[in-house]
This record gives structure tokens, C-alpha cells and sequence, in this order.
């Protein structure tokens, strides 16, 4: 019992906590089936990874300042038949992101931008993409304030180490 205490500890100094919390009960598991520990020890680096990523993801997602979460899967393609689908969905490989390219949604209230754009944002964060959203109003106010208090380069800074920014007009 003195090795597992010791290496509860270890993992923990690690950081290794879904590895600290599944080991034991998935060493008795696999003993018990006699099942390789190899592919134990597959299964518990596999499930730390799975909650690194997790964590990132919704780090990025508090960190882009979302109003709402929307999804893709959430929308109605159907309802605006105008809007093309498939052109949409080709922005998801996020190839206009890696080009450093500018994409505008255009089109009257009510048809579904902010919906798209925040969508994309979602799907930019869990593709680990350094986001921010931000409406208009808010950014024209903030570039103020930055300037008035002399911090608008440090803000435009900020602003630019964003991978995507997403500038909703409300």
C-alpha cells in the first residue's frame, strides 16, 4: 500500500489527476480479467489526454467571451434557404484561419449571423484556435478607454495574438 501512496503523490506532482484517479481501480480491473498492461496503460494515458484536451477547450471557450454557445448542429439550414450550407461548412476547416484570410457575414436581422459566427467560434475553440467574440459597440468602447488610458497599443496586441476574432455588429 506504501507504493501506492507514493506513487499517488508522484502523479499528482505531475499533474496526471485522470491517471491519479482511474489507476488503481483499472489495475484491479485488468488483473482480474488478466488483460495486457500494455493496453492499460493505453487506456489511462488516453483518458488524461481526453481531459487536457477538454480543459483546453473550455479554457478557450471562457476565454472568447461568448454571449451564448451556439452550434452548427443547432442551426436550420433549411429555414434559410439562401444561405449556402456547403460554403459554410467549408469554413470549418479553418483554412481561411491559417491563410489569415477575413470572412464577413452579410445579410438582414434575423437570418442567422451571429448564430454562424459564434458557431464557427465554437467549433475554432475546440479545434484548440486562440478565439475572441466581441460586439461592436463593446470593442469601439474598449478601444476608448485603451486610449484614453494609453493602453491601446498593449490592447490592439491583444487583440492581434487572437487566431480568429469574431466582431458581432448587435
Amino acid at each position: 500500500m506504501e507504493k501506492y501512496k507514493i506513487l499517488k503523490e508522484q502523479l499528482k506532482i505531475l499533474g496526471l489527476d485522470a491517471i491519479n484517479e482511474e489507476f488503481y481501480p483499472k489495475a484491479q480491473e485488468y488483473r482480474k480479467k488478466v488483460l495486457d498492461y500494455i493496453d492499460y496503460l493505453a487506456e489511462l494515458v488516453s483518458n488524461q489526454i481526453s481531459r487536457r484536451v477538454e480543459r483546453s477547450i473550455n479554457y478557450r471557450l471562457s476565454k472568447a467571451r461568448f454571449p451564448v454557445i451556439k452550434t452548427v448542429e443547432e442551426f436550420d439550414f433549411g429555414f434559410q434557404q439562401e444561405l449556402d450550407e456547403k460554403e459554410y461548412r467549408k469554413l470549418l476547416d479553418f483554412e481561411f484561419v491559417r491563410n489569415g484570410e477575413n470572412v464577413i457575414f452579410i445579410g438582414p436581422p434575423g437570418v442567422g449571423k451571429s448564430h454562424l459566427a459564434i458557431a464557427l467560434g465554437v467549433k475554432a475553440c475546440e479545434h484548440r484556435i486562440r478565439t475572441f467574440f466581441i460586439q461592436t459597440s463593446e470593442l469601439v468602447e474598449e478601444l476608448k478607454i485603451a486610449k484614453i488610458s494609453r493602453t491601446l497599443s498593449s490592447y490592439i496586441d491583444r487583440l492581434s495574438r487572437q487566431s480568429l476574432l469574431i466582431i458581432d455588429k448587435c
